[in-house]
């Protein structure tokens, strides 16, 4: 996990978006001492690129977020979201940076698309920034004011166009499997400038026609889907049975495959499996609807027991790092959090205390997550004390099961947390009222 180093100088761009004194990050493929991370945002920044803060070590919006959406060129704002945790990794969205970035995935023979489009195009196109990528390389382009629809294999395989929406990892990023993001030699920013989109591979994309839906408003689902979204909306309180078939409508299942990174072609076909532990190169999972009319992740690496997952417990494997089996009541959890990462409903209003200024990065991450857990149950418990356990908490902000037990302390010490039943398991907490 990065470091917060006072000494790394702040990266300096001129006026024609020139880096004055290139940082060492910029300059090699290797990661040395400390890194300060704001600085690597104000840089993209100040080269156009629209960001927002990313939960340190992966590829996911912090919890209580609006993921892309939130991403920003402002610099104030920049520093006010890195403030709260300094060690974030660095997303950027194309479609506000107006960029189009070419993600091509060599577990998906990306890396053969890529050899045939040299061979039938010519090198040339390859002269433009180019971020290395635990999985491959992203190609980034200048749109052109234009903007292009996101695209899954359809122009080569393993090739994926990111335009209209979503967002890319920036440099220099880190994950905890020990994954970077970095420029490629010759091709970063101090190389060479980035080029517009070929005119043969923009022969081959689309061009975004938004509908009547704006991409800051609530996405409107089809189907069944629309009228638990209308009574969220109305405030009314969100049954069970509604909330479980909330995975049989094809839409939500579709954005919240995207937010997971599942590449797939369509609904049905099989894919390289997303879940911790399962890095091999061939497809080995599939999302298929069950009797119930639900869809559910299907794992197919065991011959004899095939193991099934609902769309849930797949965004808590993501998170934990593991899979194990969590109990309904947290399956319910997870699945409102999809709801609202995905957009399809906004979060409950929740009223919290105003945290110290001074509040380690630590405690301010799982405060943070306190406030977007009670904005997912409220949704079908409203006003109701939580559990809010060091293992739960540990998962659902991204941090160690001792810093999250530490943090709850010292938010209970702070009067920040109320305890509103026996202190013995399971507490429950709500939080203080704000003055």
């Amino acid at each position: 996990m990065l470091c917060v180093d006072e000494k790394v100088p702040a990266v300096q761009v001129g006026k024609d978006g020139r880096i004055i004194n290139p940082p060492e990050w910029l300059l090699t493929d290797r990661l040395h001492g400390a890194i300060k991370m704001l600085d690597a945002a104000l840089y993209h920044a100040r080269r156009g690129w629209a960001v927002f803060p990313l939960a340190p070590g992966t590829k996911f919006p912090f919890s209580g977020s609006h993921g892309y959406l939130d991403a920003t060129r402002d610099e104030a704002e920049i520093r006010q979201m890195w403030s709260r945790c300094p060690r974030a990794n660095i997303g950027g969205a194309p479609r506000k940076s107006g960029r189009l970035v070419v993600d091509i995935d060599r577990r998906r023979r990306g890396d053969a698309t890529l050899a045939q489009w040299t061979e039938e195009y010519g090198p040339g196109f390859q002269l433009t920034i180019t971020t290395l990528t635990p999985g491959g390389q992203h190609l980034t382009y200048l749109a052109d004011e234009h903007v292009y629809e996101n695209s899954k294999d359809k122009i080569g395989e393993g090739v994926e166009i990111k335009s209209s929406w979503g967002y890319v990892v920036l440099p220099p990023s880190l994950l905890r499997s020990g994954g970077s993001y970095i420029y490629e030699d010759y091709c970063s920013p101090l190389d060479i400038d980035e080029r517009t989109v070929p005119g043969w591979l923009a022969a081959q994309l689309r061009l975004y026609e938004p509908g009547c839906v704006e991409a800051t408003q609530v996405v409107a689902p089809r189907s069944g889907l629309a009228d638990t979204v209308a009574s969220l909306l109305s405030g009314a309180k969100l049954q069970g049975d509604e909330l479980a078939n909330l995975s049989g409508d094809e839409e939500f299942v579709l954005a919240a495959c995207s937010l997971m990174n599942i590449q797939m072609r369509k609904l049905g076909s099989s894919f390289l499996c997303v879940l911790p532990g399962h890095d091999e190169c061939r497809a080995s999972a599939s999302i298929f609807r069950n009797k119930l009319g639900r869809y559910v992740y299907h794992d197919l690496h065991k011959r004899d027991e095939h193991t099934i997952y609902t769309l849930a417990e797949v965004r808590r494997a993501l998170a934990a790092g593991w899979i194990e089996p969590i109990s309904r009541s947290e399956i319910a959890l997870w699945q409102l959090r999809l709801l609202v990462e995905t957009g399809y409903a906004p979060p409950a209003t929740v009223d919290m205390p105003t945290l110290a200024d001074d509040a380690p990065d630590y405690v301010r991450t799982v405060f943070e997550g306190f406030r977007h857990l009670l904005e997912c149950r409220w949704l079908h418990t409203p006003g109701q004390a939580t559990t809010f356990t060091r293992r739960f908490a540990s998962v659902w902000c991204g941090v160690s099961t001792w810093h999250a037990g530490l943090a709850i302390n010292w938010l209970i010490e702070a009067g920040l947390l109320i305890l509103t039943g026996p202190n013995y398991y399971p507490r429950l907490f709500l939080p203080a009222q704000s003055p």
